[in-house]
């Protein structure tokens, strides 16, 4: 995704049988919009996840 100014949607592959089929299609997802005010806004946020011991000992 880099050097792309928009999120992209890519087409999803499945299995039917033994043969892959590939569902929908790949397009930009230009949908934001930048000329009104945000519904949510979110300042200073921390986020803390536990690890375990042993995954600093390497």
């Amino acid at each position: 995704m880099k050097r792309e100014q928009y999120p992209k949607r890519f087409p999803v592959t499945m299995m039917e049988g033994d043969k892959p089929k590939v569902v929908g299609e790949e397009k930009t997802q230009n949908t934001a919009k930048y000329d009104v005010y945000p519904l949510l806004t979110v300042e200073d946020i921390i986020v803390r996840f536990d690890i375990n011991k042993r995954f600093l000992k390497g």
